[in-house]
C-alpha cells in the first residue's frame, strides 16, 4: 500500500497493536482504492486501539493529581521517608503516562516506556533513573 511515497505492507499493519509516530497518520488518511476492504478493516481495528486525545478536563484532573502528591509530601520527606517514595515513584508513573497520552501515543508497559525514553528521549530518561 503507499504512504505519501513510501510502501507499507499489508502484514506490517496486521502485525501492529497500535500505530505510533508517523505511521498513526494513516489512520486520518483517505484510502483512494481497497478492492477488498482489508484496508479499511485493519484501519478500523487499528482506529479503535489508537489513544483518545485528553479533554480540558482530564488535562486538569491529571495536574490536580500531580500537585497532590506535591502537596502531600511537602514537610514529609524527613518524618515520612517511605510514603514520600512511594508517592514520587507514583507520580513518576503518572507523569510517563501523561507523557505518552498527551502526544496519542499507547502507553504499551513499563519496560517499552524505558527502552523508548533510551532511544528517543534520553535526557529524560536520565531524570527518570
Amino acid at each position: 500500500m503507499p504512504v505519501d511515497l513510501n510502501l507499507c505492507a499489508l502484514n506490517h499493519l496486521r502485525d501492529q497493536e497500535t500505530l505510533l509516530g508517523f505511521e498513526a497518520a494513516l489512520l486520518d488518511g483517505r484510502l483512494i482504492y481497497d478492492k477488498d476492504s482489508m484496508v479499511a478493516v485493519l484501519l478500523e481495528r487499528l482506529q479503535k486501539a489508537a489513544p483518545v486525545p485528553y479533554s480540558e478536563h482530564d488535562v486538569a484532573f491529571m495536574r490536580h493529581g500531580h500537585r497532590h502528591v506535591l502537596d502531600k509530601i511537602r514537610g514529609r520527606l524527613e518524618s515520612e521517608p517511605l510514603l514520600c517514595q512511594l508517592l514520587l515513584n507514583t507520580n513518576v508513573y503518572w507523569l510517563l503516562q501523561s507523557y505518552f497520552g498527551i502526544r496519542q501515543m499507547c502507553y504499551q508497559g513499563e519496560k517499552y516506556v524505558l527502552e523508548y525514553l533510551v532511544e528517543y528521549e534520553p535526557e529524560l530518561q536520565a531524570l527518570v533513573r
